[in-house]
Formats: structure tokens, sequence, C-alpha cells
């Protein structure tokens, strides 16, 4: 695998510069206002999430699926005749303050709140809560240790939300599926279920199941620990048979992980899912896996499903499907022995079930579902006023 000049600038260059370089091209507007705006009384609406879909020609290829689900979210407002403002998760100024409804996440949704405390504060948790995150992760670096000696920081719980961002709610939306509203308490929590990128390039009468069953995909980003990469790093380092393609993974983490990696973990970096190159990885395996210690709804799991690969998951990834297998713990014997039999499956059967593992994917988490589910929510919140 040939690796892009973009990819040796992160080997060599320390991670803090590069983030700073990126700091410094993001140069989009923060707030985008009025969206909507009739001269008509209306609903003053402000949403704090993502706003790359407004400066792009194509909502479908910005990163991941955010943009995507915001501009569904922000349709969804209009239609039901309200006036927006919409700013990134990360905006510090810039904030009105006549709104009837302070919606979102990150500083904005925490600044805005503030400026309007008469307005309706409704929270788009895209994660577990904090406390439940943090009690997850402290145990898999506590195992992580145990392993292999080595001090780590927390690297996810708590550095977005917080437990501010549960204070004073009138309604949380939380991305999970229907029975994880009960994760949060005392809250009024509506769920939805996310969608997973399907890339236009993927051909599946190009997967050869007789090698694709050896190899296995993790798609992730920082955090690798949280989402059990170090346990596959040990699972296959015993098994030079197999092969784990690692998508993702920044470069700092990678340096942390480098001692952990045999010869046959395929580090990625980070690629587009709507690349070719993804399209061609997909088709060589056969499995995404993911031994995560909390996610609201995995994503990264549902892009791989709709790519045809079968889920091998944590039940903390909140994937509830007929395919694939949960894990009954995230030990790494347990791993160990899940990956090594679906390795050993007859490729025939395995080709059935990549199938059924697509249909079912996008079937169950598509923009369409997603469109109706939050038009649905909003109208409740907002136009009947039931929070």
């Amino acid at each position: 695998m040939s690796i892009s000049l973009k990819q040796i600038v992160k080997r060599v260059v320390p991670p803090f510069i590069v983030k700073k370089v990126k700091t410094l091209q993001d140069k989009q507007p923060r707030i985008v206002y009025n969206l909507g705006l009739t001269s008509c009384p209306q609903p003053r609406v402000f949403i704090s999430y993502v706003n790359g879909f407004l400066f792009v020609d194509d909502p479908f290829k910005c990163h991941g699926t955010r943009d995507v689900e915001c501009a569904a979210f922000v349709s969804s407002l209009i239609q039901l005749g309200c006036r927006v403002d919409v700013a990134r998760y990360d905006c510090t100024k810039g904030f009105k303050k006549d709104y009837d409804y302070v919606i979102g996440q990150g500083d904005a949704f925490r600044l805005a709140s503030s400026l309007n405390p008469n307005a309706k504060r409704i929270l788009y948790l895209t994660e577990n809560p904090p406390a439940l995150s943090l009690m997850k992760e402290k145990e898999r670096i506590a195992y992580f240790e145990e392993r292999h000696h080595q001090k780590i920081e927390l690297n996810r719980s708590g550095k977005f939300f917080n437990d501010e961002d549960f204070e004073r709610l009138d309604a949380c939306i939380f991305i999970g599926n229907p029975s994880d509203s009960d994760k949060i308490k005392g809250i009024r929590t509506f769920t939805i279920r996310p969608t997973g990128i399907i890339n236009k390039f993927f051909d599946p009468s190009r997967r050869d199941y007789i090698q694709a069953k050896n190899r296995f995909m993790w798609i992730g980003s920082s955090g690798v620990v949280h989402k059990g990469l170090d346990i596959l790093l040990d699972v296959f380092a015993k098994h030079p048979e197999l092969e784990l393609y690692v998508l993702g993974m920044n470069e700092e983490e990678r340096r942390m992980m480098s001692g952990l990696m045999s010869s046959n973990v395929k580090n990625i970096g980070y690629i587009s899912i709507l690349s070719e190159q993804f399209a061609r990885l997909a088709e060589e395996c056969g499995f995404v896996i993911l031994p995560s210690c909390s996610e609201g709804l995995a994503t990264s799991v549902i892009t791989g499903m709709n790519h045809g690969l079968i889920p091998l998951v944590t039940k903390e990834t909140s994937i509830e499907v007929p395919v694939g297998e949960v894990f009954t713990d995230f030990h790494v014997e347990n791993v160990e022995e899940v990956v090594v039999r679906w390795s050993k499956k007859d490729f025939t059967w395995l080709k059935e079930e990549s199938e059924k593992t697509r249909a079912l994917a996008v079937e169950t988490y598509n923009i369409e579902k997603y469109s109706e589910r939050i038009k649905e929510l909003l109208t409740t919140i907002i136009i009947n006023n039931d929070i």
C-alpha cells in the first residue's frame, strides 16, 4: 500500500503543528443567520453542530455523516416555520439574545444558552453521557496498563460533553437506539438513529470471500484504547495468518501504538470513505470490527456494514442487528476466539451473511429515515411544545 505525501508529512511533523495548521486553514464562517426567515412571527432557533454543508455544492461530499444529518435537521426546522441560525459547535461569538430554542452541543451551545436564559435548551448528544463513558474508558485504560505496563491518559470521555451540558435541560436528542433513552435519567430524551456513508465506487461483486474472511477492518479516530484497537493489536500479533486494516488512527496515537503493531497490521491512516481507495479496501475485507467501550451508536460500524462488512462488536457500540456477533466481553482471549472462529467459517455462508448485512444497514440507517424522525421530534418539541 503506497503512502501519500500527506501521510508522510503527518509522520515527521509534530502533531501540535499539524493541529495548528489545520486551525489556520479553517476560515469558513462560524455562524449563518436567518435561514428560513419570513415576515411572519416565527420560532427563533439557534442550532450548534456543524455547518460545512452550507458552503459546499454537495453536502454528501463532506467528511463523515454529520453535515448531511445537520442539513436534514435544519431543513426540518425551516419546514416547520422556524427562523434558524446555524453555528459550528466551537463558535464563541456572534450570538443573538432573542432565541426561543437553543439546540446542539459544544461551546456554542453553552454560550448561546447563557445569553438566552429563557430559551428552551435541547442537547444534541452524539455519544454516551460523560459519567458512563468515563467509567468505561477508565476500565479500558486499567486493562491496557495491566497488559502493557504503560501509563496513558483519558482521551475521549469528558473532552467534548460535560456535566454542565445536562443542567437545566428541557430535552435531549440522543443518537442511539430507542432503548438507549434509559441511559439519561431525569431528562426528557428522544432517540434517533444516525446514518452511514455509502461509497459509490464500491462493487460487492469484486469481493473474494476466500481471501476476505482473513481480513478485518477497524475504522476509528482519536481514542484508540477507548475504541479497543489495543486489544485487536494483541489479538492479531498472535495470528499472522490474519490481517487487520486500521483506518483513521491519528499520528500521535500511531506513535504510541507502534510497538504493538505486528507486520500483519496495515495502518492506512486517514482516508476519505468516499474515495476509490476505501472502496478497494472494503472489497478486500470481510469484517468491520470495533471493541469500543462506549459509543452513542457507532457510525463507523454502520459505514462498514453499508459495504457488506460483517460487524464484530462490543455491546457498547449499540449495534443491534441479527448479523455478525457481539462479544460477550472485551478481553483479549474472548475477542481472539471470535475473530478466529469467524475467519474459519465457510466462505459461501459468509457471502450470504455479508449480503444480509449490507441490505439491513442500508434499510435501517439512511438519511430518509433520519429526516423523518428528526422532523417528528422537532414537531413534538417546537410545534406541540411537548417537553
